[in-house]
């Protein structure tokens, strides 16, 4: 299958599902880089040992990363440049439960009340990064799912900036709008209340989220790769 056939599909489904991919880091590598240049995997202690922008995904405690991301967001909300693209691997999975769910963002777009709809399309996202991150690694040290020097944590810090966004983006094709929400990273709208944002923000992740717009997916129980 070609790339540029696999990107027009993924473009129109949202989520495709390779059945058969070899477990094979090189050729997962390669086909990662299909879609953008794969970013680095932090801390480095999480990475596949010889592939550094591949994160090692587990529910074994020690080995790789056995937690995160367990709440509603899109990848990459905290970069300057967001993650377009996020690949899975599974090695393993279990025979049931610990299903990876994708919330089509797209269609929760469309499914807004007219008036919210247009609303929000105007409306702009406070990423509070570094303050965020800081605290998680704080606390990945403490309860010891990550080992970071002081001095990789400053690194770390030094390398993000908080940002702005929209809370809606188009695809430059298409031009089809798409909810940009992050449950974790994204903390108040713009020129919004703390009250009023958690009120916004709460309608948008009840629409995404209602069950007839999640699709479900075995556990990746395996390699990630993200790519911008």
């Amino acid at each position: 299958m070609a790339g540029s056939t696999v990107r027009a599909s993924l473009r129109e489904f949202g989520v495709l599902h390779l059945a058969g991919f070899p477990l094979d880091n090189d050729v997962y590598g390669d086909f990662a880089r299909w879609f953008g240049q794969p970013e680095p995997v932090f801390p480095a202690e999480h990475r596949v040992p010889g592939y550094s922008q591949m994160r090692l995904q587990t529910n074994i405690r020690g080995l790789g990363a056995d937690a995160g991301g367990q709440y509603w967001h899109a990848d990459g909300s905290f970069l300057k440049i967001p993650t377009s693209v996020t690949l899975l691997l599974c090695e393993e999975a279990p025979a049931d439960e610990g299903e990876t769910l994708f919330a089509d963002m797209r269609r929760a777009y469309e499914l807004l009340p007219d008036p919210v709809r247009e609303s929000v399309t105007e409306l702009r996202g406070n990423y509070p990064c570094r303050q965020i991150a800081d605290r998680d690694m704080q606390r990945a040290v403490a309860m010891k799912t990550a080992s970071l020097s002081e001095e990789e944590r400053r690194r770390k810090l030094d390398q993000m900036s908080d940002v702005i966004r929209p809370l809606v983006t188009e695809d430059t094709v298409t031009h089809r709008g798409a909810l940009h929400v992050n449950q974790h990273w994204l903390r108040s709208i713009q020129g919004k209340s703390q009250t009023e944002s958690a009120e916004t923000l709460g309608l948008l992740y009840n629409t995404a989220t209602a069950g007839k717009l999640l699709t479900p997916t075995g556990a990746p129980a395996g390699s990630t790769c993200a790519c911008t």
